[in-house]
């Protein structure tokens, strides 16, 4: 009888540690080896607005402008910081960045993009 109280106990344990690691929420996962990572960028500026994906991306409308290169976020010539695969960026009219629906500010460091004002 304690045997089979014993094996039932171990059966209910595994299932309770095997189901709470399945309720962590999902990541978005790396690109595969080789594969660059991809992002989406929407700029606002005046009455226009740029989309554009990629690895790569320099979009810009009115006064603002955007570039992703090496994973790196650049928004009117100020280092926005490292990206994630498959973040999405909105420079607003304004100039306010969202990453992800999260507000970003520049890096406090004081560095510019070259040739930037």
């Amino acid at each position: 009888m304690f045997r089979y109280k014993l094996r039932t106990l171990l059966i209910v344990l595994a299932l309770g540690i095997c189901l709470a690691g399945c309720s962590r929420p999902v990541q978005p996962s790396s690109p595969p080896i080789g594969m660059p990572a991809t992002y989406l960028v929407e700029v606002h500026g005046g009455s226009f607005t740029q989309t554009a994906g990629g690895s790569t991306i320099y979009a810009g409308a009115g006064l603002n402008y955007a570039k992703v290169e090496n994973g790196r976020l650049t928004v009117n010539g100020e280092d926005y910081g490292v990206l994630a695969n498959a973040d999405e960026i909105v420079v607003k009219e304004d100039g306010v960045v969202t990453v992800n629906g999260t507000v970003r500010k520049p890096r406090q460091d004081g560095l510019k993009e070259a040739g930037s004002p």
